[in-house]
């Protein structure tokens, strides 16, 4: 096959799934956009855009990937129109990239690998599309990626939580959260078709469109049949609610479950629905629960990521030293152990 033949084969099958070509053309996936060779061509802000199109339509990306991306995008197109920089993608380095990265000092380390993340991928794009040669952003180093232990609800916290509750809808969504592990998005992406014919299970669509399947515990699954059975008759097929009995939305649930904290005086302690779901996690792991287990119900494609549930408390610590054989006696070998101060001798380790 010749160069122009592989080339047209190319062209033709970015266009029949939905990525745009170098010249500005879209599959069926999308409206047909043609356009002259221009620098227009080049233009971050017109590929970015080109870009998070083609994540929600063929990649199928969730709303609040192509939000931050978008976000992410916006950033450095104002900082490179900001140093009088223009924004043709062949004329972004590296530099002007950790450049960029400089004034965003603010945001935290998890924010900045997500910035460069997008950057990667766009860029990675746009070198399939062979409108860049290589993939300039590879070569921005990612800030230390910061290992602090997953914030979780402890359990007397999550059991003031479920207490303060005063309807079963709130229950559900406590409920839900706690001993499903879910995430936000997941909660309210639940319809009422995704609850298993006897109640016993619960299909969960995760991160890029992953389905699994979690078992529900006994408690959860008769609350689960009463909020069902005290759904009024409607089309809507979401299992969480608004007032207005439409599926809730992120912006409802976080003003609920803020509602839910201050009332179980929680409110102060920084949590958040997600703590419920780390809750969930460190549960399973303290009731020695396998990690492969536990990563198929929390929706982990990467095992790794699971692992840092792998953390014990003070408590759990003392248990285990604790189950150790003891030190045998030895009269023989050691002189009568007088007895001691244990409030004095700890002082002394103290100083």
């Amino acid at each position: 096959m010749g160069q122009a033949a592989s080339k047209s084969v190319q062209l033709s099958l970015m266009e029949r799934d939905g990525t745009p070509t170098p010249s500005g053309r879209m599959s069926e996936a999308g409206p047909v956009q043609k356009q002259s060779p221009t620098e227009a061509n080049f233009n971050l802000s017109e590929l970015a855009s080109r870009f998070l199109e083609h994540l929600s339509r063929v990649r199928r990306c969730s709303p609040r990937t192509i939000v931050s991306y978008k976000a992410d995008y916006g950033k450095l197109t104002a900082n490179l129109m900001a140093a009088g920089h223009d924004l043709d993608v062949r004329n972004i380095s590296s530099n002007h990239i950790e450049r960029c990265i400089a004034q965003l000092s603010h945001l935290s380390p998890e924010s900045i690998r997500r910035f460069v993340y997008a950057l990667r991928s766009l860029f990675e794009y746009l070198c399939k599309l062979e409108i860049l040669s290589r993939n300039t952003a590879q070569d921005v180093p990612l800030p230390q990626k910061p290992h602090e232990l997953a914030q979780a609800f402890s359990r007397d916290q999550a059991d003031q939580l479920m207490a303060a509750c005063e309807t079963l809808q709130e229950r559900i969504i406590v409920g839900l959260l706690r001993c499903c592990g879910l995430r936000r998005s997941e909660l309210l992406s639940l319809d009422l078709a995704d609850i298993g014919a006897d109640f016993s299970s619960l299909r969960v669509s995760g991160k890029n469109h992953r389905q699994r399947d979690i078992p529900l515990h006994r408690d959860l699954r008769r609350l689960l049949q009463a909020h069902v059975a005290s759904l009024p008759d409607s089309d809507e097929p979401a299992l969480v609610r608004n007032r207005c009995g439409r599926r809730m939305s992120p912006t409802t649930l976080h003003r609920l479950f803020h509602k839910l904290l201050k009332r179980a005086e929680l409110a102060e302690k920084g949590l958040s629905p997600h703590a419920l779901r780390h809750h969930f996690a460190s549960e399973l792991i303290r009731a020695g629960v396998d990690i492969a287990t536990v990563a198929a119900l929390m929706g982990h494609s990467n095992i790794s990521v699971t692992s840092r549930y792998l953390h014990s408390d003070a408590a759990s610590k003392q248990s285990a030293v604790d189950s150790l054989p003891g030190i045998p006696a030895s009269p023989a070998a050691e002189p009568d152990t007088p007895t001691v101060d244990e409030e004095s001798l700890s002082d002394r380790c103290v100083q």
